[in-house]
């Protein structure tokens, strides 16, 4: 997690999707998406695969948001971008949000340590338990 995202999870408006976040963090059955197409996933990826840029979706809640970030490896996603609203993503497009989430990552892991699962078509080479393809 960025340091922008650490001080949003130091305020109390973030309980109303800190406790969402659990279903990942205990390593609850999530359904994810390896294309943007499917409504009813938690987590998918966004468009090129080859960016391997995800976002997860938090719909309990109104309003509802996302995050945005990548697998370091297999079942460590790094949430890079977030949280922002699902009308101001819907409004805005994901090639903003994609852009900062790689830049984010250049920044943090520099250039040359992009993920070994890069573009994988295989779900659980990105999380390896309790997940089912949507």
């Amino acid at each position: 997690m960025t340091a922008d995202l650490a001080r949003y999870f130091e305020r109390r408006e973030s309980n109303r999707i800190h406790t969402d976040l659990n279903v990942y963090m205990l390593g609850d059955f999530i359904r994810a998406a390896l294309t943007l197409d499917h409504k009813d996933a938690r987590m998918a990826r966004l468009d090129p695969a080859r960016d391997d840029v995800w976002e997860i979706r938090i719909r309990e809640r109104e309003p509802q948001f996302r995050l945005f970030g990548r697998f370091a490896v297999t079942d460590v996603f790094v949430v890079l971008r977030g949280p922002a609203r699902r009308n101001e993503v819907k409004s805005k497009g994901f090639d903003r949000l994609k852009d900062e989430c790689l830049a984010e990552w250049q920044q943090t892991f520099g250039l040359g340590n992009p993920p070994d699962i890069l573009g994988s078509t295989n779900i659980h080479d990105y999380i390896s338990k309790n997940v089912d393809l949507a």
